[in-house]
């Protein structure tokens, strides 16, 4: 997958993905880890979105950290893109934005 295709926000997303992984001490890559970081590299659209869908944001935000806390954990590896979030940025060219 060549990252460079990718926008400066998804590559932006894609590496506070990677750090919100390391910071939990998991070494492969799960979608949660995307979403969590895309909620967080640009808040003010995700909260307006948030709101717009009448999604409860404390509710989200909850039940992802309870998703991102049953991630396995490894100390002492890089962090690598799990086959689901592999998948999802190969299939989903709209949710992290590919340039065309």
């Amino acid at each position: 997958m060549n990252f460079e295709k990718f926008t400066i926000k998804s590559q932006e997303a894609l590496q506070k993905a990677a750090e919100i992984a390391l910071a939990r001490q998991q070494q492969a890559i799960e979608p949660g880890h995307v979403l969590k970081a895309i909620l967080e590299v640009d808040e003010n659209v995700s909260d307006y979105l948030i709101k717009k869908l009448n999604v409860n944001g404390n509710i989200l935000n909850t039940k992802l950290d309870e998703i991102l806390a049953s991630y396995p954990h490894a100390t002492g590896q890089q962090p690598y893109l799990s086959n689901g979030t592999n998948t999802l940025l190969q299939k989903n060219d709209l949710l992290i934005g590919m340039q065309h």
